[in-house]
């Protein structure tokens, strides 16, 4: 692959194959290093979320459009089932595929195993506060709703259609500041809260752990859609 590293949007590890989007294309990297091109998003986005259920990754664009590629047949598309929503936020959990729906605080889930199908019945609403969804997050199974002013815990409840619940209407009293401000690494979940400070937890509470050389580095910033995380 070659290009500007400014043009490396984003990255998913699925059954050995490194999955990457750099610019307007999406490509296949096997362990020995071979590149395939696989697809091209319809633009350039400025960043993309991508997520993997075992047997499709799923792409989610800067302008909320979702892209998805089957490994068993090599099949690269739009996703165009007219309830997947404009999406501002996307994760993966036991194999189904949950997309924040843009300006609001639903998130909608996929059919199991198939990021192609989705259902206006299957979705429910982040109700702790009355804040939009920024972005979604998994660690150890359990979903992670970052939210504008709070962050939600739900887990698989394993029912049928939308099978998320929330764990005890509990809630951490931190939002966070944009789509692509958090990273969740072994140690748990990290993020920029909206008061730009950065924070971590493992479950029900949250941590401060910037300084305050950060918070005001971070205090300056005033483009949220620069600020993103990552963790290795």
């Amino acid at each position: 692959i070659t290009g500007n590293y400014n043009s490396y949007y984003g990255a998913v590890v699925m059954n050995q194959y490194l999955y990457v989007v750099f610019g307007s294309e999406v490509y296949k990297i096997d362990q020995n290093k071979n590149v395939t091109n696989i697809g091209t998003l319809g633009t350039s986005p400025n960043r993309v979320i991508m997520v993997e259920n075992g047997q499709q990754v799923t792409i989610l664009t800067s302008n909320g459009t979702g892209y998805y590629y089957t490994e068993s047949t090599n099949t690269f598309a739009q996703i165009t089932d007219p309830d997947f929503p404009i999406g501002s936020g996307m994760t993966s959990i036991d194999g189904y595929t949950l997309v924040s729906k843009a300006e609001t605080g639903e998130f909608y889930v996929s059919d199991l195993r198939d990021t192609t199908v989705w259902s206006a019945l299957a979705k429910a609403t982040a109700e702790a506060l009355s804040d939009n969804i920024v972005a979604l997050a998994t660690y150890q199974r359990q979903l992670f709703i970052l939210g504008e002013r709070s962050i939600e815990i739900w887990y698989d409840s394993g029912v049928t259609a939308q099978p998320f619940r929330p764990i005890n209407q509990t809630f951490i009293q931190q939002g966070c500041i944009g789509k692509y401000a958090y990273t969740v690494s072994n140690s748990g979940l990290f993020w920029v809260g909206d008061n730009k400070s950065i924070f971590w937890t493992q479950s029900l509470s949250a941590q401060k752990i910037s300084n305050s050389g950060i918070d005001y580095k971070l205090s300056k910033l005033t483009n949220i859609e620069n600020i993103f995380a990552s963790s290795y």
